[in-house]
């Protein structure tokens, strides 16, 4: 309750543009937060909606169709692992590996990316501690949604405005490192 009472106070702060950034379905994370103004960076940056904002990546908005048919072969790879579960994402599918022996990870790494060889070739495995995400492999990483949103955060805005960014693991190090160019 405190969090989203600081995200209801910077999201309403004039000259202030809140963005979340998740490999969530950008619909989830507005769903979930449900704060106005807050623009939300989805499928690791290939969907952005929120704060007057539309966008998804062109190249991976065309790979949509074949998710069914990857995430039906991923679901049938993976059915001897235990709790294994694949959620297909609007614009990928992650592969959540609950109560599982860590070892599990890289034979969840091993099957997506040989899925991706032989059904998907447009596809990347993201892999992290205990999930396996797969996304299109386009030229457009979490960091440039934020560069986009920044980008049209200066159009709309005179001047240029400081940025604030909290977070940590694999994509946030991508996301600050996009920032600090």
């Amino acid at each position: 309750l405190l969090v989203r009472g600081a995200l209801v106070a910077l999201a309403t702060t004039p000259d202030t543009r809140v963005v979340i950034s998740s490999g969530d379905d950008a619909s989830d994370l507005e769903i979930y937060i449900n704060v106005p103004g807050v623009v939300y960076a989805g499928c690791r940056g290939l969907q952005i909606r929120g704060g007057g904002m539309r966008f998804s990546h062109p190249v991976a908005a065309r790979c949509r169709d074949q998710l069914p048919l990857l995430a039906r072969e991923l679901l049938d790879s993976l059915a001897p692992l235990p709790g294994v579960e694949v959620e297909v994402k609007e614009f990928g599918a992650g592969v959540h590996i609950r109560r599982v022996d860590p070892d599990a990870v890289p034979v969840v790494v091993a099957q997506a990316e040989e899925l991706i060889r032989t059904l998907g070739r447009e596809f990347r495995v993201w892999p992290s501690e205990s999930t396996v995400d797969l996304f299109p492999d386009v030229d457009w990483r979490t960091g440039s949604s934020v560069l986009w949103i920044l980008g049209r955060w200066m159009c709309e805005r005179q001047g240029c405005p400081v940025v604030v960014y909290l977070g940590s693991g694999d994509t946030d190090e991508e996301t600050d490192a996009e920032l600090k160019r």
